[in-house]
């Protein structure tokens, strides 16, 4: 039988999509883009397809596949044996998978140190990923805990938000089957691409399919389709990310400016708080880049509003004006129920839809403008309940509600919530994709970008994620670092968090201080070091660091400097992103998949793979740190590891360490170039002037190799998709006696590319260089500093066109 691309055997068919990754489909076919496959990669022929006495075998350089033709999918008609990655195994439908290394949720709203996940749900292709994204929505969980202990202790159950967990298990006896069923489903992550056993089975039979026509839903496939995505990778997990987003979709690169700092509360505050706010940000030398308008933005009549609150706005473009003049971006806080019947252009909404609204607008009593926004209440009758769901609806939504928010000059928006009939597929993922689309459109010169919860499988196309509300205590800061590395998995690598927790901090007795000071800077601190750095609160919980005295004060601005500095580091990852679906954030395995001691030491990550993070998550400053195989320089001062000075360490093995109140445990693998920039208030565009190249030596007695194509842009637009970017070759060399540096001519290019720029390259933890060179010229002792007290050599280069090479030498 002749090669063929797609080979159909009865009523199924066989698709190789990468030499990795194989599609199954049983009759009826649907090949529409779905929510999930949104987009299905050419196939490719298998190397040999035969009849043989046990069914049809097609084979490939990674699959062996035998099919019995006559039935559907199952145990006794389809075999899959794979090789890849170092691995091999047969599968067969019914298996189940625990070895799943897991993938995120809904969010984390509600959750405190009693609701945190810990291990994983297995995979298997009957799970319905569709329900179980409802299942771990834990304000569903919220519910059904509460009207369970309503029914069985009788009345109005007083159920407050943070002991949700605690009062589970007091009432676990009373609670009904599906609410322990909800619990526990919680209390395990879902599963996501990667798994230890080297394989991941995706049904998308049920996943609503796009209309390729409209782009509009259209429903899931025909009752009895079986549409099956088979990822054989082994131990070569970085593969797998890449064929997912090569099917599912890429995770757009975001602006350079949402990779700087954010900030957010809660507050009644308007136009003339907020310019003093940012003002004193200024002042106080922090950086800022986007600020979150929460809800008092919009009038007070309900959680929901689409129009401006005249008290606190008296004119809402000229205060977003004023911020953009700033270089200040604004995003406004959006509840999605409905729209309040006191909405100015509800009677333009209703002609539009042929409907009359006379009734509703005349009976509603709106609160006074001046109503604070944490007393609003309101129930839905109060609202016109529109659906996301309804093409008409939605279309009027976008064009009354929406539009205007842009115009009066909104960068995004936060959806602060979900709307939409949707079957196939939850109703969070719809409205993000319907978000994310009319900005595109929009804009179509400038990226776009939304604030939203997870949606499920397919929500990586739409960043950036919203963490949630939950609960303040060390729990939940433990309970996030794990939670945004292993989000990766799924493609959803930007998280963002209520950075110091968003509800019930406590007030420190004879300081007036809002919580903890030490869990807030701790907090800050691996925020800052995660995808988006966002701080906020609930109303009245403050998290400005000016509120905290001096000393807070002081660690707050050195890691947001830091931050800041990083930035062409997390831009350069945001591309890499893009193009292999590896995370910024990634879980040790992701590197180190033959270390078992990766897949368990789950309270750090590599950012990257040339940055070791452990954020402290527990009071004193004390924590255990695995480095893995290889060596590591630390960041951290002399004197914080038990038992060794450092500052180098070797890897494949744990520390114990005792990080300062303004430090952070940040590691760099010996032998590495990390590009940085001078902190800024505002985030550089279209890049830094000057580019800071941080050196970190070899080990002692060895040599290392390092090489990096920096990726850089316009920082804006859409046009890297089209490959206006560009990448500057860097490569480092050292060992014992000497280390050169070689910067190649810049490859590509993109609008606004400078011509030429300044260089500043710094050696940490070096000795006393004998000789500096630039081109084989000697460097005068002038042209160069050597920092005796923190060993650090800097060199400053002047301009340089971008299109010529040079290289620096350094001899000892």
């Amino acid at each position: 039988m002749p090669m063929r691309h797609s080979v159909t055997v009865g009523s199924a068919r066989f698709s190789l999509l990468t030499p990795h990754l194989l599609r199954l489909q049983y009759a009826p076919f649907d090949d529409r883009p779905s929510m999930r496959a949104y987009t299905r990669p050419p196939t490719q022929p298998f190397a040999e397809v035969r009849q043989t006495d046990g069914g049809t075998v097609l084979t490939s350089e990674h699959f062996t596949i035998t099919y019995r033709a006559g039935d559907a999918f199952g145990p006794e008609t389809l075999r899959i044996e794979w090789r890849a990655g170092g691995m091999s195994g047969a599968w067969h439908p019914g298996m189940k998978d625990a070895a799943n290394l897991g993938g995120t949720f809904f969010s984390l709203d509600n959750i405190n140190q009693d609701l945190v996940a810990r291990g994983v749900h297995p995979a298997g292709v009957d799970e319905d990923l569709i329900e179980a994204d409802l299942l771990y929505n834990p304000w569903k969980l919220l519910t059904v805990v509460r009207d369970d202990l309503r029914r069985t202790q009788g009345g109005d159950y007083p159920l407050v938000r943070p002991i949700t967990g605690r009062i589970a298990r007091q009432h676990w006896d009373e609670l009904s089957d599906e609410t322990r069923h909800i619990v526990e489903q919680r209390l395990r992550y879902p599963p996501g691409v990667l798994s230890r056993a080297g394989y991941f089975l995706m049904n998308d039979s049920r996943t609503a399919r796009l209309d390729p026509e409209t782009g509009w839903q259209a429903g899931p496939p025909m009752p009895g389709a079986q549409d099956w995505y088979f990822f054989a990778y082994g131990r070569d997990y970085a593969r797998a990310l890449e064929d997912f987003v090569t099917l599912c979709g890429r995770i757009p690169l975001i602006p350079r400016w949402a990779f700087g700092y954010w900030y957010s509360y809660w507050a009644d505050v308007g136009d003339d708080e907020q310019r003093r706010r940012i003002e004193q940000h200024n002042e106080l030398d922090l950086p800022l880049d986007v600020y979150v308008i929460d809800m008092q933005w919009h009038y007070p009549a309900h959680w929901c509003g689409f129009d401006w609150n005249p008290a606190l706005f008296s004119e809402p473009r000229a205060a977003l004006a004023w911020m953009h003049d700033q270089g200040v971006r604004a995003t406004l806080n959006l509840h999605l129920d409905g729209a309040p019947w006191n909405t100015r252009c509800l009677p333009d909404i209703a002609a539009c839809l042929g409907q009359d609204f006379t009734a509703q607008i005349e009976a509603y009593a709106p609160p006074g403008a001046d109503t604070p926004t944490n007393r609003v209440t309101g129930t839905p009758d109060d609202l016109w309940t529109f659906d996301l769901g309804d093409r008409r609806e939605a279309g009027a939504v976008f064009d009354h509600l929406i539009g205007p928010l842009y115009e009066d000059g909104a960068d995004f928006l936060w959806l602060d919530g979900q709307n939409g009939t949707t079957p196939g597929m939850n109703n969070q993922l719809w409205t993000n994709h319907l978000f994310y689309t009319d900005l595109a459109g929009r804009r179509p010169g400038e990226r776009p970008l939304i604030f939203s919860r997870y949606g499920g499988l397919g929500a990586h196309r739409y960043p950036v994620g919203f963490g949630g509300d939950t609960v303040c205590d060390w729990g939940v800061l433990a309970h996030e670092v794990e939670f945004t590395a292993r989000a990766g998995n799924v493609g959803q690598v930007y998280w963002s968090h209520d950075l110091g927790g968003h509800m019930h901090g406590f007030e420190i007795p004879q300081t007036g201080m809002p919580m903890d000071p030490e869990l807030y800077i701790r907090w800050v601190q691996f925020g800052m070091l995660s995808p988006i750095a966002r701080v906020h609160s609930t109303y009245g919980n403050v998290r400005e660091p000016w509120a905290y005295g001096p000393e807070f004060l002081d660690a707050f601005r050195q890691v947001t400097h830091l931050r800041m500095s990083l930035q062409p580091y997390f831009y350069h990852l945001g591309a890499e992103a893009y193009q292999r679906g590896l995370p910024l954030c990634r879980p040790l395995y992701l590197h180190y998949p033959d270390d078992d001691a990766a897949y368990t030491h789950l309270d750090e990550y590599l950012l990257g793979d040339r940055l070791l993070v452990a954020p402290v998550t527990a009071s004193g400053g004390l924590r255990r740190v695995y480095l893995p195989a290889g060596h590591w320089w630390t960041w951290l001062s002399p004197g914080t590891h038990a038992g060794s000075g450092g500052p180098l360490f070797s890897g494949a093995r744990t520390l114990t360490v005792h990080a300062p109140f303004s430090q952070i445990p940040l590691y760099s693998r010996a032998g590495t170039i990390l590009p940085r920039q001078a902190p800024s208030l505002r985030s550089p565009l279209p890049v830094p002037e000057r580019l800071v190249l941080d050196l970190f030596p070899n080990a002692p007695g060895t040599m290392a190799v390092d090489t990096l194509a920096l990726y850089e842009d316009d920082g804006h637009s859409m046009a890297y998709r089209a490959g206006a970017f560009s990448r500057l070759p860097l490569r480092l060399r050292a060992d014992d006696t000497a280390l050169t540096l070689s910067v190649g001519p810049v490859e590509g290019g993109y609008e606004g590319m400078p011509e030429a720029r300044s260089f500043e390259v710094r050696v940490r933890f070096a000795r006393r260089p004998g000789e500096v060179r630039l081109d084989g010229a000697a460097l005068p002792a002038d042209a160069w500093t050597w920092d005796a007290e923190r060993a650090r050599l800097t060199v400053e280069i002047g301009a340089r066109p971008v299109r010529e090479a040079w290289t620096l030498d350094v001899h000892w």
